[in-house]
């Protein structure tokens, strides 16, 4: 019995939303779900907004008035930091500059000669991917 399931039999609403992966319809996942939502992952449309899921929960719960409630929200935002984008470059160093304005960095964290970005800025680039989620999780 999964998670939502319990809280379903004792009488909570229950919703998930999640940006696919392994916590998708295609593997099972929205059993025990009153309301299933999926939002795209940055990585894969550069127009996914993390707050989708906000604006989804919120709704559910108006919907549920005083009924309990049971929420499952998933992301995979934080791991989107090599897309380089501004939001995710408010840690980064003034030595970070040059990787800045250089759009994705996925094909480049790969590279064994010499032209990786460095591990340092990709830590702070992983940084402040968190605290753009962060952000999302204090509005949930």
């Amino acid at each position: 019995m999964l998670l939502s399931e319990a809280y379903r039999s004792q009488g909570f609403r229950t919703f998930s939303s999640t940006e696919g992966g392994y916590v998708s319809p295609v593997f099972g996942f929205t059993r025990g779900f009153d309301r299933v939502d999926q939002v795209h992952a940055l990585s894969h449309d550069p127009g996914a907004d993390i707050d989708l899921h906000v604006d989804a929960l919120a709704r559910f719960v108006r919907e549920s008035d005083s009924t309990p409630i049971f929420a499952f929200v998933h992301t995979y935002r934080v791991h989107d930091y090599f897309l380089n984008e501004p939001r995710f470059q408010s840690e980064l160093a003034p030595e970070d500059a040059p990787w800045t304005r250089r759009g994705t960095l996925l094909q480049l964290i790969t590279q064994t000669d010499g032209t990786a970005p460095p591990g340092a800025m990709l830590h702070r680039l992983f940084r402040g991917a968190a605290l753009d989620a962060d952000r999302f999780v204090g509005a949930l």
